[in-house]
């Protein structure tokens, strides 16, 4: 997996006196001073200006990265997940519309990201656990252990009926 680092562009005011928090949650109303900025620097962005990265970077991560850790946990996989939306959020800035808030977009890439990682994960896993019983089904170990764990599991569930 690639990592995408921030850029190494200072950044730039948006508006006179407009500065981004860095992390700042955005408002569940409408759009707050920080989310006037990064929407105005989205739209900068969107124009070419590349020196609006950093303000972008640091003002969607944050919340993509929690939206990612709510489906994935802390972890390796959170982090993959909000670069690959980073990346895409990057790569699509020129089609963003000007109407929408930059912040619900930027989660929404972010929460497609995490669900398609996911799923990756899970379809691993599925596929190792067939490959791994169908190899130990067709050398026949498989079968005496399938027998003895059910002989115990029949044993353990008797001892609970007869605890009743």
């Amino acid at each position: 997996m690639r990592i995408v680092p921030a850029p190494d562009v200072p950044p730039a005011s948006v508006a006179p006196g407009a500065q981004l928090a860095p992390g700042a949650p955005p408002s569940p109303g409408g759009p707050s001073g920080d989310d006037a900025a990064l929407n105005a620097a989205m739209a900068r962005l969107t124009d070419g200006d590349r020196g609006a990265l950093r303000l972008v970077h640091d003002g969607v991560r944050g919340p993509m990265l929690r939206a990612a850790e709510r489906l994935l946990g802390v972890g390796a996989d959170a982090e993959d997940a909000t670069q690959n939306a980073l990346q895409k959020l990057f790569l699509q800035s020129a089609d963003f519309d000007r109407r929408r808030r930059v912040v619900p977009w930027a989660v929404a890439l972010a929460i497609f990201e995490a669900r398609t990682l996911r799923r990756k994960v899970q379809r691993r896993k599925i596929d190792a656990l067939d490959t791994g019983r169908f190899q130990v089904l067709a050398s026949g170990a498989g079968l005496a252990d399938e027998a003895l764990e059910r002989a115990e599991l029949l044993r353990l569930a008797a001892d609970l009926v007869g605890e009743l």
